[in-house]
């Protein structure tokens, strides 16, 4: 099942007809339900199963408000890391198939809000995909990848857990 075990790895993946197929190191299966959401920069694609992300903004938010009442941040900070946090909401969650896709893109009318976030990313023919915990993060090239902020993303939330 997709992230039961550590996703370890990286690779090219090619996008065809709007679809990627998971790499193997992901432990992905036929049925399995995967999740997508935006970081909040907006660089990268991020697959996991719905629970957990759901879990995960749970857990910041309470991290949020406890730093609020003990006054770590201010008013404005405070709604300033709200807006940050809930704006990784999902994208949307597919039924793996057969041949272990994944699709990107749905270009139905009533996905376009969804389809204008992915276009942001500027995806082409190949993307990069790394494993990072029970993640699996989507790049749309290596460069990419090497630029992004990681460090920022640690200092909002060791910010949170002091």
């Amino acid at each position: 099942m997709f992230a039961d075990k550590q996703i370890v790895g990286q690779t090219i993946l090619r996008v065809s007809n709007d679809r990627i197929i998971l790499p193997s190191f992901s432990y992905v299966e036929a049925g399995d339900l995967v999740s997508a959401t935006l970081d909040p920069y907006q660089k990268k694609i991020i697959l996991l199963q719905e629970k957990e992300l759901i879990e995960r903004l749970n857990i910041l938010h309470e991290k949020m408000k406890m730093a609020r009442t003990e006054g770590r941040l201010g008013y404005e900070e405070y709604h300033n890391l709200q807006r940050y946090f809930w704006g990784m909401l999902p994208l949307h969650e597919r039924t793996i198939n057969k041949r272990l896709e994944y699709q990107l893109y749905n270009r139905k009318p009533v996905a376009s809000f969804e389809l204008r976030q992915l276009q942001r990313l500027s995806l082409r023919d190949e993307i990069f995909a790394v494993g990072r915990g029970t993640t699996l993060e989507l790049y749309p090239d290596e460069k990419t990848y090497q630029e992004y902020p990681f460090e920022k993303e640690q200092q909002l939330y060791s910010l949170l857990s002091k």
